[in-house]
């Protein structure tokens, strides 16, 4: 029962330490989409596929963000008509 606890604490920890990340992205994704900037890397990504997958991927590769402080910036992306491989 002791490790059992230990461990929902320990997940409860992470969870705790996660917050920050994942309110900065929500923020970030709104005033993203606030300033219409998903709208113009739609535009400029579209017909330079490749350019657009070799950049989000070096950007990808450098961010600090897990998959829990992505997902909101993707959504505003293809929201945006961003290509599923970019984005």
């Amino acid at each position: 029962m002791r490790v059992v606890i230990e461990l929902l604490l320990y997940a409860f920890d992470r969870l705790v330490g996660l917050i920050p990340w994942f309110m900065f992205a929500v923020v970030f994704s709104v005033l993203l989409q606030h300033m219409r900037v998903d709208v113009l890397v739609g535009r400029s990504f579209r017909k330079r596929t490749a350019v657009a997958i070799v950049l989000s991927t070096a950007v990808g590769a450098f961010s600090p963000l897990c998959s829990c402080t992505v997902i909101p910036l993707i959504r505003g992306f293809l929201a945006a008509g961003v290509p599923v491989s970019v984005a």
